[in-house]
């Protein structure tokens, strides 16, 4: 299959290799899609707006020394998302 990526799209893809959170491209689509499609199967769409307001309280978390370490958490939320997906679909 060959996608054909807006200039946004592909920068912030470009960004997310630079941080070296994922190795090619491929795997971290594969990743953003299987997120994207379980949020939305356990009905956690948000509208752009939404997503902008969580970014916001993210970031004054993080000023007020709130953070968490951001790998673990990753690690944390895809097992927590393989676990409801496997739930869902044996349910």
């Amino acid at each position: 299959m060959i996608v054909d990526l807006d200039p946004d799209t592909e920068r912030l893809i470009v960004n997310e290799l630079q941080t070296g959170r994922s190795q090619r491209a491929e795997e971290f689509i594969r990743r953003a899609v299987k997120h994207f499609l379980i949020a939305r199967e356990l009905g956690e769409e948000y509208t752009p707006e939404e997503i902008e307001a969580k970014i916001a309280r993210g970031i004054s978390s993080l000023e007020n020394g709130d953070g968490v370490d951001g790998e673990q958490f990753l690690d944390t939320l895809e097992a927590e998302l393989d676990a409801a997906e496997k739930a869902h679909k044996a349910g």
